[in-house]
């Protein structure tokens, strides 16, 4: 019963194939049909062990300094303020592409607007490529839904999702998107669970 409770708060705040994921990654090449309770127990505690250390490092780095804002945009800010190091980082990647996004309004029924989204990609052997996405945005509740599902999937605003926001002038992202496993200030409780060798 302990176990569940562990994975609980290891995966929370994720989508069920979110965690499904994060647990077949972590047990990847590990566990397999013909694992014993004893061996999946052995390996739960050793990828638990992991997490935990992983966890004190970044909190640890997260005291320590603060990374560097890479544009002049609130929500980066944001971000900052809330998000440990290893996600802030990968927030910025996202903020700093939009520079290669391109956003039309296609169709603007209040309070919907969506658009259509045009990611340039230059390659190394001269040549361009292009992708669109389609973004949809509501201002009555601060919903914004690429249809890439980056968020799903990750729990991370894209680059496309940004592009729309600031194209709607919006200077602050829904908290929605913040979400509590990514918070810099948030005891994770499983941090405290004493690992017991078998």
């Amino acid at each position: 019963m302990s176990h569940c409770v562990c994975q609980r708060s290891i995966w929370a705040g994720m989508f069920s194939t979110q965690r499904s994921e994060s647990m077949h990654a972590y047990f990847d090449g590990c566990v397999h049909r013909k694992t014993s309770l004893q061996t999946f127990v052995k390996q739960f505690e050793i990828a638990l062990g992991d997490k935990i250390e992983k966890e004190i490092k970044e909190e640890a780095a997260c005291m320590n300094g603060e990374l560097k804002c890479q544009t002049t945009f609130a929500m980066e800010v944001q971000f900052q303020e809330a998000h440990m190091h290893n996600l802030f980082k990968k927030v910025q990647d996202e903020l700093i592409a939009i520079m290669y996004c391109d956003a039309d309004l296609v169709n603007d029924d209040d309070p919907v607007a969506e658009f259509k989204e045009t990611e340039r990609k230059d390659h190394p052997n001269g040549t361009t490529s292009k992708t669109e996405y389609n973004v949809v945005y509501n201002t009555s509740n601060g919903d914004v839904n690429c249809i890439c599902r980056m968020f799903n999937w990750k729990s991370l605003l894209c680059r496309h999702a940004f592009k729309v926001l600031l194209k709607m002038n919006v200077t602050l992202v829904s908290e929605k998107y913040i979400l509590r496993r990514w918070r810099q200030d948030v005891k994770r409780e499983h941090s405290n669970i004493k690992l017991v060798g078998i």
